[in-house]
């Protein structure tokens, strides 16, 4: 009977977050991977420099080497900012060497950045993100599908290979072709490979390699 009991349980989870997954796609009007993304706030919003939104007061997400979080069930308190972080998990797509492909909703309650409303530029609404992130490569600035952001930046003479400071260990690689529009690659420290293509003035993740 538990057992039964227990079956009905994980079931009506995963109901609801097909539910709540079908009312985030049908409400918003903007596609889900960026066939055609409106941006909720450009540059025009201000917000355009890389310190404040990459600063530890500005942190978002789930925490880093330099931003410790505290984590309670499926929310996130990042210290020394104004964030909370609740997971909602869609679905998870298993992989090798539990290098699985999680897509999650994530809401942040950091929708300010100083006087700057919006400018990390959520999706599908200021607060909450659904997709695998983006990079604003006019700041060299990398925003994670949870919210969180790694500065990039050129450590050498080869401007197109960027590398993260905040002990991530990301680095990003532009990869020249024929196509107009080359794409650019971030290797993250666990193996991932993530490709970037730029659609509306925004690099936002195409494909992910394990």
């Amino acid at each position: 009977m538990e057992s039964a009991n227990r079956d009905t349980s994980v079931v009506l989870r995963k109901i609801f977050r097909l539910f709540l997954f079908a009312a985030v796609v049908i409400g918003s009007s903007i596609p889900l991977f960026g066939q055609s993304y409106g941006i909720n706030c450009d540059t025009t919003c201000g917000g355009s420099t890389v310190e404040p939104r990459a600063s530890i007061n500005e942190a978002r997400g789930l925490g880093s080497m330099i931003s410790p979080a505290n984590h309670v069930g499926s929310a996130t308190i990042v210290e020394g900012s104004q964030s909370f972080t609740y997971t909602v998990p869609l679905f998870n797509l298993q992989g090798r060497n539990n290098l699985n492909l999680p897509l999650n909703l994530y809401y942040n309650s950091a929708v300010w950045a100083g006087y700057t409303f919006n400018s990390d530029h959520d999706n599908p609404s200021p607060g909450f993100r659904l997709d695998f992130g983006y990079i604003d490569n006019q700041v060299g600035l990398l925003t994670e599908p949870s919210g969180g952001k790694h500065a990039l930046a050129a450590t050498g003479t080869n401007a197109s290979l960027l590398f993260s400071s905040d002990s991530s260990y990301i680095q990003m690689a532009e990869k020249p072709n024929t196509v107009a529009g080359s794409p650019f690659v971030a290797t993250f420290k666990n193996g991932l490979q993530t490709t970037y293509t730029y659609i509306g003035g925004y690099l936002y993740s195409k494909k992910l390699v394990q």
